[in-house]
């Protein structure tokens, strides 16, 4: 018996370094507790040796982070004619609505990249791009009490990333990709005369149009602050609550998932799924 393809092997050298700072605060005073906690983290991934393997196309190259992306570098869309015959295009099919890809290398005779353009756009123009790391991820949690009356908020964000909204990619064949995707990529695709300024490739109903390939059109600013929970508790007097035989009655409302600043999706994947619910709660706590 043998194996079907080369075995997993534990290869290449990757560094990881970082940081971790968590500050606390808390006092009571004229009635008023505070409790209040912050975090922040940074970690620094890089690829120091790899033995002399070429991974480059799986996002793996010596001095960048692990699964840096891979792909193509664009100016925005095709907007004129001049631009569509005067610039090296991905395909014979390109036309005026798709994405611009740019002609940033070429092969020489020996299949080995020049680094210069070589006016046509191929695989040689793939090049490593972007930010898989954050620059950092933080928190903060405080609770505020003044007399019978507690309120609890939660922060948690992410700053410093990219993002490759894949399914915007997917929507560029309108009858055979994504269905589920964000209306901006639909409603704001370029049209020659209802939107000629539109952000995004034009609607094709036979394919995409080359506009699926991986680029950095379809990167967004992956950075955003979410307030993930917020509760506001009372606790009513013991002589109240006991006129109905309970004791530590408490009236609360809580709040998930309020409000997100910032990139609504990316905090989900690279996918555009459905955002996180904003979930509301109002209870009574009690004990007998």
């Amino acid at each position: 018996m043998g194996l079907s393809g080369s075995p997993y092997i534990n290869a290449g050298h990757i560094r990881n370094t970082g940081i971790d700072l968590e500050l606390g605060y808390r006092k009571t005073v004229n009635g008023w507790s505070y409790d209040i906690n912050a975090n922040i983290s940074h970690i620094n991934n890089k690829v120091i040796d790899l033995e002399g393997r070429d991974l480059r196309s799986s996002g793996i190259e010596e001095g960048y982070p692990i699964w840096t992306f891979f792909g193509y570098r664009t100016n925005g869309l095709i907007r004129t004619q001049a631009d569509l015959e005067n610039n090296p295009q991905f395909s014979r099919n390109s036309t005026i609505g798709d994405i611009w890809y740019l002609d940033i290398d070429g092969y020489d005779a020996d299949g080995k990249l020049t680094g210069k353009p070589d006016g046509k756009i191929d695989a040689a123009d793939r090049e490593l791009f972007g930010k898989v790391r954050p620059d950092f991820t933080y928190g903060l949690s405080g609770q505020v009490g003044y007399k019978n009356f507690t309120l609890q908020v939660q922060l948690q964000g992410v700053q410093g990333i990219d993002k490759n909204m894949r399914t915007g990619q997917w929507a560029t064949d309108m009858f055979g990709g994504e269905a589920n995707m964000e209306a901006d990529y639909i409603l704001d695709r370029y049209h020659p005369t209802k939107n000629p300024n539109g952000k995004y490739p034009r609607i094709n109903r036979s394919g995409s149009g080359n506009n699926d390939q991986f680029s950095d059109f379809w990167m967004v600013n992956g950075s955003y602050l979410s307030i993930r929970n917020v509760n506001l508790n009372y606790k009513l007097p013991n002589k109240l609550s006991g006129k109905v035989s309970l004791k530590d009655l408490n009236l609360y409302c809580s709040i998930q998932n309020l409000y997100t600043f910032g990139n609504v999706y990316a905090e989900i994947s690279n996918m555009v799924n459905v955002p996180f619910t904003r979930t509301w709660t109002f209870g009574l706590r009690f004990s007998l």
